[in-house]
Order: structure tokens, then sequence, then C-alpha cells
């Protein structure tokens, strides 16, 4: 997210002048970016945005000069799967087949399809809506549409639908629902009476949300990282002195909040939620607060064994209990890679909420079996925890 926040930033600085927009639409075996992945060129030939290790942004910025003349889109393909690419290609070493759509643009005032969708995002990603685009980068047969044309839709409906084969574009739509409903993109090859066209379907997300209870010194680095990866941050404390944007230039939102006001904040599936102002009462009131949240992630900083005297101290009808508040707590906090000092808890926090956005198991990627893209679902391992051991258990007597 944070990287195509980036790009659509630069893309509306560049107002009127000549852009052009690459993107992965379809990937088989090894890639080090995977579809999606995007590059936007301006017309000093300064890049926002990778679609690759760095071995083929070059080659793909030559052929956008090339096509800037024509107005035309076209597909690259980079085919590393054999050994003399190593010598005779472009050198990836990587043993896949990389599809890349590349774009120009007019500037945001143009009716160019790249120019709509780019717009349509920008009004997305500021909305902080979840979108979808499905595009048009193959076809054969008599089919009549053109390489770039787009579907793109939000929960409210469609924006705007350039696919003209209706039966194509009945298809698309079912497809881009179920892409908006499961969270997941895709690359579809779809067949019509007129012809075949392959469609990639992306999912954009809407920027996760990360909330952290507490303005400590170490809650800073948190802050920090968190925005780096594209999070929008809120900081919240209790004490005004602490709760400052002064402290927190960083972040979204800097509020002071008691726990029992904890409803004035917008809670949802896309929200992850640090507990950590290392004062026990505190931590206890804003926990017990947020036991009925649909967090995506809840963490509570601090030893185990304080988190269970606080778990029995919670009134009986109060209790986390079930298997939904299992799945969303954690605590001890963060991935167990060794972190002493604020930056390296930051990064420890972080990595797990990664692992538990994405449904990866956050372990070695050397010991993985299999493309280490494919997800890992951490789901239904609630007796153990990588790194940590066995959970908390929930079921505690009332105080």
């Amino acid at each position: 997210m944070q990287e195509l926040s980036r790009i659509l930033k630069a893309y509306t600085e560049a107002a009127s002048q000549r852009v052009t927009l690459a993107t992965i639409v379809k990937t088989t075996g090894s890639s080090y970016r995977r579809p999606g992945a995007q590059m936007l060129i301006l017309a000093d030939r300064t890049t926002i945005g990778s679609i690759s290790g760095g071995c083929l942004e070059q080659d793909v910025i030559a052929h956008a000069e090339k096509l800037e003349a024509k107005s035309e889109s076209v597909v690259l393909t980079y085919d590393t799967t054999f050994e003399e690419d190593v010598l005779f290609g472009v050198g990836t070493g990587c043993r896949g087949a990389i599809e890349i759509l590349v774009e120009p643009a007019s500037g945001r005032d143009s009716p160019a399809s790249v120019d709509r969708v780019l717009a349509f995002l920008s009004k997305a990603v500021g909305e902080r809506r979840a979108a979808v685009v499905a595009t048009v980068f193959r076809t054969t047969g008599a089919l009549q549409e053109r390489i770039g044309e787009r579907h793109a839709s939000d929960h409210s409906g469609v924006a705007f639908s350039e696919i003209q084969d209706l039966e194509l574009n009945a298809k698309v739509v079912t497809d881009c629902c179920e892409a908006l409903r499961n969270g997941r993109s895709a690359t579809n090859r779809y067949e019509v009476p007129d012809g075949t066209a392959e469609v990639f379907i992306q999912v954009i997300h809407a920027p996760a949300a990360l909330i952290i209870f507490g303005a400590g010194y170490d809650a800073m680095p948190l802050t920090r990282l968190a925005k780096e990866l594209g999070y929008y941050v809120t900081v919240v404390d209790r004490r005004p002195a602490y709760a400052t944007r002064e402290r927190f230039p960083e972040a979204d939102a800097v509020m002071v909040l008691l726990p029992e006001e904890t409803e004035k904040l917008n809670l949802n599936g896309r929200t992850a939620a640090v507990i950590m102002s290392h004062h026990y009462e505190t931590d206890r009131s804003y926990l017990m607060a947020l036991r009925d949240a649909p967090l995506r992630y809840l963490g509570l900083m601090g030893p185990r064994k304080r988190a269970e005297k606080m778990l029995q101290e919670f009134p009986a009808k109060g209790l986390l209990a079930g298997n939904a508040a299992l799945q969303r707590f954690y605590n001890p906090v963060g991935l167990d890679i060794g972190a002493e000092n604020p930056g390296q808890i930051a990064l420890a926090i972080l990595s797990e909420i990664e692992a538990v956005f994405s449904g990866h198991s956050a372990g070695f990627l050397r010991e993985k079996r299999g493309p280490i893209h494919a997800r890992s679902p951490i789901a239904g391992k609630s007796a153990r925890r990588h790194g940590h051991g066995k959970r908390i258990n929930f079921t505690s007597q009332p105080s």
C-alpha cells in the first residue's frame, strides 16, 4: 500500500506530463515481485515503485520510451526459466516467467484507461476504501477488446467499465465481486464466443490501521516503522502530556482517550491494536475495553503471567473466551527474533502483525516447502505460536 501511495502521489504531481505505468499482470514459477507490483516512469526516467529486484527496470524504461511516441500499450514477457538467460537474457536467475503490462498515460486529465484507473485509485486510497480493478492484457480470436481496457469497482458499485464484450464483462464483474469479498487478486483466462481474454484482477486493500495504546518511548519506533510500511497509525494514551503531536509527528492521529472511550475509534477487521502503556491498571482497562472489538490482531506487551493475572481479574461476563478471541489475541507480543531494544521490539511486533494479516506462519523461508509466496495459514494453530510456545488459556475464574 505504501508503494501504491507513492505512485499515486507522483502521478498527481506530474499533472499533464507524459508518464508510463508498468504493472506485473502474470507470473509463472519464481519471481521477485508478484502480480500487482507496479512502477511509474516519469518523463525524466525517474521511477517510483519497482517490478523486480532491479534487473528488469532499465529494459522496461527503454520500452516505455518507444511506446510514448506510439501511444500504445504492450505486454513484455521475460522468461528466465532457462539457463541461457543468465548469459543472453536479463540475467535474473529467478527461473520464472514475468509478464508486464506497459501503458503510456497523458496525465491526470486524460480520458485514457490508465489515467482513469489511477484517478479512481487515488480517491479510494484517500478515503481508505478497498477497491478492485480488472485489466485486459491479452486476447485471441475476434474479440475487440484492447490491451489495457479495465473494469473498476468498490463495495459501493461499479466506478467504470471499458470492456465491450457483454459476456466477458459479465464474467469479469462476477469475479471482481468475489475477489473483493475474499481479498485475493487473480489472473484469469476467459472463453467467450468471439475468443479468449486474459484478465488480471487486482484487489487494492484499504490501508490497514494500527492503534497503539500507550504513548511511551518505545511507541515511537513502532509508529515510525508502521508508517513506513503503510499503516494508518493512531497513538492513544490517557495522559495528555504523553499523547502529543510533538512526540509522534509521523502518526496519522494522536488522541487522549480513556479506556471507556475506545468506542470513538474506528475498529474493524483491518485494524491491529497493541496495548503497551506499561501501567498494569491502564493496560488491563484497555484490554477489557477491547475484548469484543472486531480487531484482526490484539497484542498485549508484557510477560505471559502478567496477562494471565489480568484475565483472572476480569468479571465473569468479561472473560475473553471462544476461538475468535484466541485467534486474535497475542501475548507475549511479537515474533521471537531476540529483540531487546525498542527498535528491535517494534520490528518483532510489526513482523507478527504482517504475518497475521497475510495469513503466513512467520517461519524461516529456508524451511518452507513449495513457493515462498504461498500462504501458510496460521489459523487453527491456537495451541502453539511460532517462537512462543503455547498460548494463554482464557478460561480463568472470576475474582
